[in-house]
């Protein structure tokens, strides 16, 4: 199994063979988060590394290694991140809407790293893990993949453009995955886009009672008015307003 700071020092080391480019658009990189971060306004415009051994390898060439990633550009709010945290106080509340994704090969010519470092043998937990994993993996498009060189001296560039026009919530909201995802609307009204948002809340009000009444039919009553009521009680603390609760 690998250790958690080989894979660090892994993309960390990718992350110095792309940053060229994006560090001349004023990106920085979060060695924590895996990253490279553009501050704009409320919103943050990212670049994440994605090194997924079930997914990727690493090949050993004359030069040294060879690492096939992923790079995803998405839209955040720390701002917006701070705000839902407090108000859903359990579970994660994090909202990164996804614009492009993109898979390369990027030759690590600084590093000491090894590919022994990563050929660790696997528990057969893990290996099952990693093997279903793979499984559901192949069942998804693939990732349009680009030359290294390409990619730092034009893709980069294409991808930092496309961000353009989309550092805003009513945007993200309409181009959200799900219809009522409920982060979305929260963006909604954190941004200012109050009397939509509560709309929004309404449908999804309705939506969580015809769920829940299926299983309050099946006997689950007390799960069913817990969550009812917490389902409520959340969307009046953000709102002031009352929503009713059937199962009470």
């Amino acid at each position: 199994m690998k250790k958690r700071k080989t894979l660090r020092d892994l993309l960390f080391s990718i992350a110095q063979e792309i940053s060229p480019p994006l560090s001349a658009l004023d990106y920085k990189y979060l060695k924590t988060k895996y990253r490279f971060v553009l501050k704009k306004g409320d919103f943050n415009q990212n670049f994440g590394l994605a090194y997924v051994p079930f997914q990727t390898s690493l090949i050993e060439e004359q030069h040294g290694l060879t690492a096939n990633i992923s790079l995803t550009s998405f839209i955040d709010s720390p701002k917006f991140h701070k705000w839902l945290h407090r108000v859903r106080t359990s579970g994660k509340h994090i909202l990164e809407h996804r614009i492009d994704r993109i898979a390369t090969k990027v030759p690590l010519k600084n590093t000491e790293l090894q590919k022994k470092d990563f050929d660790a043998p696997y528990s057969a937990a893990r290996q099952f893990k990693r093997n279903l994993a793979k499984s559901f993996i192949g069942k998804l498009p693939p990732i349009p993949e680009v030359d290294f060189e390409i990619l730092q001296h034009t893709v980069i560039q294409k991808l930092h453009q496309n961000f353009e026009g989309k550092l805003d919530a009513n945007y993200l909201f309409e181009n959200r995955m799900a219809e009522l995802e409920i982060k979305y609307i929260d963006l909604l009204y954190f941004f200012g886009e109050k009397e939509k948002a509560i709309f929004w809340y309404k449908k999804a009000h309705e939506y969580k009672i015809t769920q829940q009444t299926k299983y309050y039919e099946k006997g689950h009553k007390a799960l069913v008015k817990q969550e009812m009521t917490q389902f409520n009680t959340i969307l009046k603390n953000i709102t002031g307003l009352d929503f009713d609760n059937p199962f009470v």
